[in-house]
């Protein structure tokens, strides 16, 4: 391999683990999150808005890849303040991820959700502003981590093959 190459491989290399180093750290606080929100209050909810959105990952609009996510909105009330949130869970629902089983589809999600629907949530004792109406660890809260650590060993393997070939 020439030497151009071999240090283009080794930046994409380099690419790979911040991207998977990204990805665990922003999960790992999710999986914290999550796993507090076991002992968070419980008030009394209401869902204002259940459905399903498409979004466009990356590339031009013809060659683009559509994303389902569940966008759930609910209102609560602790004490005298009303709130608004729009996180049903901790994690993240990645397409792939619910196609391979590991996650709940946006669709189930939603359908778990309907609009009008009287629901328990489970706010920060400290900061009520901060609501899930699922506590714990679920699929959707280790896939940021997963898709991490997958990121984090392949560009730990393409750089070690860039180096060794030198």
């Amino acid at each position: 391999m020439k030497v151009g190459n071999k240090q283009a491989v080794i930046f994409l290399g380099f690419i790979a683990l911040a991207v998977g180093l990204g990805f665990i750290v922003a999960g790992s606080k999710e999986i914290l999150n999550a796993q507090r929100s076991l002992s968070w209050a419980k008030a009394k909810g209401e869902i204002l808005e259940s459905k399903v959105v498409k979004e466009n990952s990356g590339g031009s609009k013809s060659r683009a890849r559509k994303s389902r996510k569940a966008m759930i909105s609910y209102r609560y009330t602790v004490g005298d303040t009303t709130y608004t949130s729009d996180r049903a869970i901790f994690g993240t629902t990645i397409g792939l991820t619910a196609k391979l089983g590991l996650t709940r589809s946006a669709e189930e999600i939603a359908r778990q959700f309907p609009a009008g629907k009287l629901v328990d949530v489970f706010h920060h004792p400290d900061k009520p502003e901060i609501a899930v109406l699922e506590t714990g660890i679920k699929g959707e809260t280790l896939a940021p981590v997963s898709f991490g650590c997958l990121f984090f060993i392949v560009g730990g393997i393409v750089i070690r093959r860039g180096l060794r070939d030198q």
